[in-house]
């Protein structure tokens, strides 16, 4: 009998976050009008000079990566919320990974960074190339796990401007 109702007090405090959790994600999913507007301005900007048919699908015309350490970043929550087009950088001075590539925002602040592996195959990929820096587009939500919010990046890199390994 006290494994029942032990069970069914499980189930009733997972069905309680999770209401929680579809709550915050409905009230927090409204969009700002003007950072709507810079996020389709950075599409456009971004597939301006494109020379691949429009209807090839975005996983065929660009590199999808996260970004990890925006809780580290001591940046704003505005500031996070607000990235959508930056670049990537090797981070020379980063004194955990001599690989480390940032991710930085158009302002030049380092938002977070790509995770290893992939940061290893970015870093070749941009030796191989030549560049210093590689344009993205992307962005930084918040996300709300059993009532804890943490961030969840994803940067795209466009296909034609590096050359890196198929997953």
């Amino acid at each position: 009998m006290g494994v029942i109702f032990c069970i069914v007090a499980v189930i009733g405090i997972v069905g309680f976050f999770i209401s929680i959790n579809s709550t915050k994600a409905k009230t927090s999913g409204k969009v700002d009008p003007q950072a709507k507007e810079r996020y389709d301005r950075a599409w456009d900007s971004f597939n301006a000079h494109s020379h691949v048919e429009a209807a090839a699908s975005s996983s065929q015309l660009y590199w999808e990566y996260p970004i990890v350490g925006m809780k580290y970043r001591k940046l704003s929550h505005q500031e996070l919320e607000s990235f959508y087009c930056g670049t990537l950088k090797h981070d020379k001075k980063n004194k955990h990974d001599d690989l480390a590539i940032g991710v930085f925002n158009e302002n030049g602040r380092c938002v977070g960074y790509i995770p290893v592996p992939e940061n290893e195959e970015i870093y070749e990929a941009m030796q191989e190339a030549g560049v210093d820096e590689v344009d993205v587009i992307g962005s930084i939500e918040k996300n709300y796990d059993c009532g804890y919010m943490s961030w969840v990046g994803r940067v795209y890199i466009k296909k034609e401007v590096l050359n890196l390994p198929e997953s």
